[in-house]
């Protein structure tokens, strides 16, 4: 039966809070009080850290077995053609070679699978591929945005599509839209009366921001290792969900779920790309079925750049209306983006979701090109749309004459981000901005080129739970813990948070707790997409804890003579009064071996706003002459609940401003429009931020208790994505006067709109 409990919630002291009742779901132990914590809530050096810098932690690369195989995959050259006839002829004859034939008619883009086969070595697999002669009859294609939506455009599909969705995007159904050519939608949406909100502004401003495709570039490519074991198979993926690759593969093989076992503990790297098996990875399991032999199927840069995902690019047009004191009344905000040949590209959210905009009418759209599939990429749709939105903003913030930061505080209902525009505002110097700006010109009069600037963007994600995510803690006789579920490590350490948490409610040192995850065969685990892993699991975490430490008080209630809820358990013993008893002597009185606890994550309950807010500040100098862009500094000030391990989210919020800085200023895939090929699948010319140019990050945590699960735990994998670009932009519009409105803002673009790139006449 639920109990009623009173709860504080919302942000820590010196600022207010408040009281509320919530239903506590059965067996769920109350949340944190609010207050500083023994073990959780604090940095602390990561427990899989020295297996990852000694080489000894395996990855899915690593795999190697007696007689395994290597495969590769034959992918198409062309952008569009039909496949006439495949001969196999010539790498059937070579030793060992093994080969999975779809028999594939039709292919829609420059990278398209069109068979794979494995050999005793890669060399040799390699060798095989370019034996196989096929014959295609090519096809007109289409490759970028604008040509792919003009009448007449080459078809990618002859027939409507459906969207297809996967665990890292923004929840929602997947509804049936129209299509007309190449462009399926719009999708429409919004809140309030936007008529009504335009007819009461007193000015309009309409902007047109482009944002480029950025490929995921994961340390680790896409790989996975196939092998037979009678009628089980059991693979190791480099992926972002162990479950839904078992899943997969289960479905495909026809076979039950206890027949695909999934193992996952050491990824290296995923943004939304690797959830499932994928086709390289149903290649790697038919192969290995067919010899007899295990296989690892290892895309190559090449393959990861054209294949394997992508954010989506996207045109935006947002309208605001407004009043003369900087107040929106309403806001009209449509959005066209291809994703090669799937769908997804909307970048709406943004606008509707981040500040108090009364009103909201929002369209968007995919368009189809005979380019690789997007997918699911660190806050799907979101930095396209916080670029386009904050972009408007500032240029409002110009047309009004206020300060950047004052508008959009005129315009944020939130009390969490006001705080933390608070913060960040003051951390960043934003108060040195005016002197800035009397700074650059008297810099330009003298002649000097470099321009300083500052800007600053707003940051908003969502709380997402994974229904089912369970956690077993077992505890020995010997007084040795585990704890065991199938989440898989993509690189943000979850080993030591589970560790913490259940080190805190055992009173023992984190050091101590043997964290067990990655494979299918333990509890059900989130995938980790959508910030969903944090707050689906530490949850069940915590609640197995408690229930372990609960039973472990009944036997040294017996010991110590005492009742159970008068003992104190802290640093390794059960105490009460003046008595005392080891944690390992109490484990040692256990009526079994092993003592098991289950945590399941509970279903929320009422508490705070599960939007995730954030305040982000940039500070940038530009050199005038050579267009060259250094981001100085970078302030982000978010909310993820109750951190339990600050250093994993200070990382994931330096890694998020790293992967915006690069999108900001450098990321872009270049296609051959004539050949309908990527010219940079690699990443000497697909170029991304290096060590030279990683700025001083700040990242500041604020202190908050959303009051909706018992950890107050929330994700932080994708608020710090979001408004990086943006942020980085408005700064160079501070630094030099123009406004950025393309991404990325390469030097050349820098020049271009300086007026300081020399026009060419026509024959010149």
């Amino acid at each position: 039966m639920a109990e009623e409990k009173t709860i504080e919630i919302g942000l820590a002291p010196p600022h207010p809070s408040k009281k509320i009742s919530i239903s506590l779901p059965p067996g769920d132990p109350p949340p944190y009080p609010m207050g500083q914590r023994p073990v959780t809530g604090r940095r602390r050096p990561r427990l899989d850290g020295p297996i990852k810098v000694t080489g000894r932690a395996a990855f899915t690369h690593d795999a190697r077995k007696a007689g395994m195989l290597h495969a590769c995959v034959l992918r198409s050259p062309h952008a569009h053609a039909k496949v006439l006839s495949i001969d196999t002829a010539g790498a059937e004859k070579m030793a060992g070679v093994v080969i999975e034939n779809p028999k594939k008619e039709v292919v829609r883009y420059h990278g398209e699978a069109i068979l794979a086969l494995a050999a005793p070595t890669r060399a040799a697999a390699e060798d095989a591929l370019r034996a196989v002669k096929v014959t295609y009859d090519v096809l007109p294609h289409t490759v970028s945005l604008a040509a792919a939506r003009k009448e007449g455009a080459p078809l990618v599909f002859q027939k409507a599509v459906e969207e297809k969705r996967s665990a890292g995007d923004e929840p929602g159904e997947a509804t049936k839209l129209p299509q007309t050519g190449n462009v399926r939608g719009p999708k429409n949406s919004g809140k309030g009366d936007v008529e009504k909100g335009f007819a009461e502004a007193e000015g309009t401003l309409e902007v047109v921001t482009t944002t480029a495709v950025q490929t995921h570039v994961p340390l680790e490519t896409h790989s996975l290792f196939a092998e037979w074991l009678g009628d089980t198979l059991e693979v190791q993926a480099s992926t972002q969900g162990t479950f839904s690759v078992r899943d997969e593969l289960a479905e495909v093989f026809k076979l039950s779920k206890d027949k695909v076992i999934v193992k996952a503990e050491f990824t290296g790297g995923g943004f939304g790309a690797k959830f499932g098996a994928g086709d390289y990875g149903v290649f790697a399991a038919k192969l290995a079925k067919k010899a007899g032999k295990p296989v690892l199927m290892a895309l190559d840069r090449k393959e990861e750049h054209l294949s394997a995902g992508n954010r989506p690019d996207s045109w935006n047009r947002v309208k605001l209306g407004y009043k003369k004191d900087g107040t929106i009344t309403a806001a009209d905000y449509e959005s066209f983006g291809t994703a090669g040949v799937a769908t997804g590209t909307g970048t709406g959210g943004f606008v509707k979701s981040a500040y108090g905009f009364p009103a909201v009418k929002v369209a968007e759209s995919d368009v189809f090109t005979n380019l690789g599939p997007g997918c699911a990429m660190r806050a799907p749709g979101h930095p396209q749309g916080c670029f386009a939105v904050e972009t408007a903003l500032e240029a409002l913030a110009d047309r009004l004459g206020m300060d950047p930061l004052a508008l959009r505080l005129k315009n944020d209902p939130s009390e969490v981000r006001r705080v933390e525009w608070e913060i960040g505002a003051k951390e960043i110097g934003w108060a040195r901005r005016a002197g800035i700006s009397k700074a650059n010109a008297v810099a330009a009069a003298a002649g000097s080129p470099l321009r300083r600037g500052l800007g600053c963007a707003a940051s908003i994600w969502y709380t997402f739970v994974a229904p089912g995510s369970q956690v077993i803690v077992r505890i020995h006789r010997d007084g040795s813990v585990e704890v065991e579920n199938g989440v898989q490590d993509i690189g943000g350490g979850p080993r030591t948070p589970i560790a913490m948490v259940v080190a805190e409610e055992l009173g023992l040192p984190v050091e101590k707790i043997n964290v067990k995850i990655g494979d299918s065969r333990y509890p059900f685990g989130p995938a980790s997409g959508g910030s969903v892993t944090t707050g689906s699991l530490i949850p069940a975490v915590r609640a197995a804890a408690v229930h372990a430490r609960d039973k472990l008080l009944d036997v040294a209630s017996k010991l110590l003579g005492v009742p159970a809820s008068e003992i104190a358990l802290a640093e390794g013993a059960f105490s009460a009064k003046d008595k005392s008893v080891e944690f390992r002597k109490v484990c040692s009185r256990l009526s079994g071996e092993t003592l098991v606890a289950t945590g399941d994550r509970a279903k929320d309950y009422d508490g705070a706003d599960t939007r995730l807010f954030g305040a982000q500040f940039a500070e940038v100098v530009v050199d005038v002459e050579t267009g060259v862009v250094a981001v100085k500094k970078v302030v982000a000030v978010h909310d993820c609940g109750q951190p339990v391990w600050k250093t994993g989210v200070e990382s994931q919020i330096r890694g998020g401003i790293l992967q915006g800085i690069s999108y900001a200023l450098f990321e872009e895939r270049v296609v051959d429009e004539r050949s309908g090929r990527v010219l940079n699948p690699n990443v000497e010319f697909y170029k991304i931020l290096g060590s030279k140019d990683t700025p001083e990050i700040v990242p500041l945590v604020v202190d908050f208790y959303p009051g909706k699960n018992n950890a107050h735990a929330r994700g932080i994998g994708e608020p710090a994505t979001v408004p990086t670009a943006a942020a980085v932009a408005n700064a160079i519009a501070h630094a030099t006067g123009i406004r950025p409105t393309a991404l990325p803002i390469t030097p050349a673009r820098i020049l271009d709109a300086l007026g300081k790139v020399p026009k060419r006449e026509v024959g010149a």
